[in-house]
């Protein structure tokens, strides 16, 4: 599902860069929330509450050693950026004399440890109006440790308490993304025949494209809770698994995806420098261009020294399977 991962975070890149727009950026971020769902159903289910004592430490070391180390360089960027240019930053650093001292302490934690960055997302600063966190998309990080905190707790349930979480939260209309990932990893227990899961994941990733830029073009600044909206997020999560199956083994793919959380998290920056030197009038292609450069350096640089942390931690962790028994000799890498 690397490639699936990597359009939608484009997909934000090209929302924050210009007039070429395919689906909002709020929308390919809740596609991300159904993926994560999934995927921390998988390794959870499969692979570390299987892996002996002290699992749900290791999940959680794995999952801050992902998050953390290219956020907080993103940030220390940001902030040598603006101080250097004098470009418009953040109150917390431009208008810190004008917030209480409480308020400053909870925003400092905020941007450090991410958690919380959600509501700081939804409340601007008296003083300016500008908003108040280091990294613009990192307020989905927040929301993404929070579900990381609680999946060890919620996705080992049962099928049925699964179905009936899910029901609830479509219902109050609360992480129901997350949920209905979550969610759809059981059905690969539920349909069995290679055949028949190698058909699924052709008619997912066949159609989760362009059902997505007909949603996104024809609600792109509308409700995202519409019945088209619906239906493109039920057709996603039930062909997620399979999708996953079709392509996990695809070199490729896997390396494309990698590029999805840098790119993510430092587009916003790069798209500011660009237009400080070169001006506002850039062309888009020169945002999109420039940080898809930044990704790669620093997946290259950061993340895959990272990743080799990672890998030793995983070393305590069985190798995965999935599903039924003809299925069952599949193996699943945990990332």
């Amino acid at each position: 599902m690397g490639l699936i991962r990597f359009t939608l975070a484009f997909a934000v890149v090209l929302w924050h860069s210009g007039p070429f727009l395919v689906v909002s950026g709020y929308f390919a971020v809740l596609c991300f929330f159904a993926i994560s769902g999934f995927y921390m159903s998988m390794i959870i289910n499969t692979a570390y509450s299987r892996s002996g004592e002290n699992w749900k430490a290791r999940f959680y070391s794995s999952r801050a050693l992902r998050i953390f180390p290219v956020y907080w360089f993103v940030a220390a960027l940001s902030i040598v950026f603006w101080y250097h240019t004098r470009w418009p930053g953040p109150d917390l650093l431009n208008n810190g004399n004008e917030i209480s001292g409480l308020a400053k302490a909870g925003l400092v934690f905020a941007n450090v440890a991410i958690l919380g960055l959600d509501v700081v997302a939804i409340t601007k600063s008296h003083v300016t109006g500008t908003v108040m966190r280091l990294v613009g998309p990192a307020w989905s990080l927040s929301i993404e440790l929070q579900f990381y905190l609680a999946a060890p707790f919620i996705v080992t349930r049962s099928f049925r308490s699964l179905a009936v979480l899910t029901f609830l939260l479509i219902a109050l209309r609360l992480a129901l993304q997350r949920a209905m990932g979550a969610l759809s990893f059981r059905l690969l227990e539920h349909v069995p025949g290679p055949a028949t899961r190698r058909l699924m994941g052709w008619i997912g990733l066949l159609g989760i494209a362009p059902l997505a830029v007909w949603c996104g073009i024809r609600d792109i600044t509308a409700d995202l809770d519409t019945p088209a909206m619906w239906g493109f997020y039920a057709f996603m999560c039930l062909t997620l698994p399979f999708i996953f199956d079709l392509t996990k083994d695809w070199r490729l793919d896997r390396s494309i995806g990698e590029l999805s959380y840098p790119l993510y998290i430092v587009h916003p920056l790069v798209i500011q420098g660009i237009w400080h030197y070169y001006g506002t009038t850039a062309h888009w292609t020169a945002l999109v261009g420039g940080s898809l450069l930044a990704a790669v350096a620093i997946h290259l640089a950061l993340e895959r020294p990272i990743e080799r942390i990672r890998a030793r931690l995983r070393g305590a962790i069985r190798p995965a399977t999935l599903g039924t028994s003809d299925y069952g000799a599949r193996r699943v890498n945990v990332t």
